[in-house]
């Protein structure tokens, strides 16, 4: 076996240079396998415990409530991804033209509009 360095950083917390082994495979599919382990498991056990109380509190039925609120939760980081470039984009503006903040406001009300209309009504 070679020595491993890890030259590439944190930003990929050098999975790039298991490649070349034998073993980097299957320690990246059972890394996967795991985080998906566990993230069934936090969402099992506090997801579920949080939308039941959402529906006893705001006397919502648990189907709706599980359409809004889930469409809501997978649209909600993409729509403030776009909303925080969008920002950056008006403030890193000099006046050459808004090209990047047409394109981040599209994408804001379309993500938006999709995840409200269109994964609640499927």
């Amino acid at each position: 076996l070679g020595t491993m360095g890890c030259d590439s950083g944190v930003q990929n917390l050098c999975l790039d240079d298991l490649d070349g082994f034998w073993w980097g495979l299957p320690f990246e599919l059972l890394l996967l396998l795991y985080s998906f382990i566990g993230l069934a498991r936090v969402a099992d056990n506090y997801l579920v415990t949080s939308l039941e109380t959402l529906c006893v509190r705001l006397r919502v039925r648990e189907d709706v409530a599980g359409a809004s609120f889930m469409a809501f939760g997978s649209a909600a980081p993409e729509i403030i991804v776009n909303a925080i470039s969008t920002a950056k984009a008006v403030a890193n503006q000099d006046g050459t033209g808004g090209d990047d903040t047409d394109l981040g406001v599209g994408a804001i009300i379309g993500s938006g509009m999709i995840a409200f209309t269109l994964i609640p009504g499927a």
